[in-house]
């Protein structure tokens, strides 16, 4: 979990849980986790977005690596669909 997100809750939510009687260990798993995880998956789509475009580039320019799988398989789906729409 993200030091930022879970950090960054509203303290009245943590006052709530706390007033109900939630321990640290629940309050942890039940209150913080749950609110953070929206910033966790958009930590995860932003570095998975960025280095599929950075592979991208780099095999556009000639530097191998990932990209060139992105570039064959995408090269390989739009001449199976062009094949595919003769039908």
């Amino acid at each position: 979990m993200s030091m930022w997100a879970s950090t960054h809750i509203d303290e009245s939510i943590i006052d709530a849980a706390r007033g109900i009687g939630l321990t640290r260990l629940k309050i942890n798993l039940k209150v913080r986790f749950p609110l953070a995880l929206p910033v966790v998956f958009a930590g995860i789509r932003t570095a998975v977005v960025l280095g599929i475009g950075i592979g991208a580039i780099a095999a556009y320019i000639g530097a191998g690596g990932l990209g060139v799988y992105i570039f064959r398989e995408s090269t390989g789906a739009i001449a199976i669909w062009f094949w595919w729409r003769r039908f």
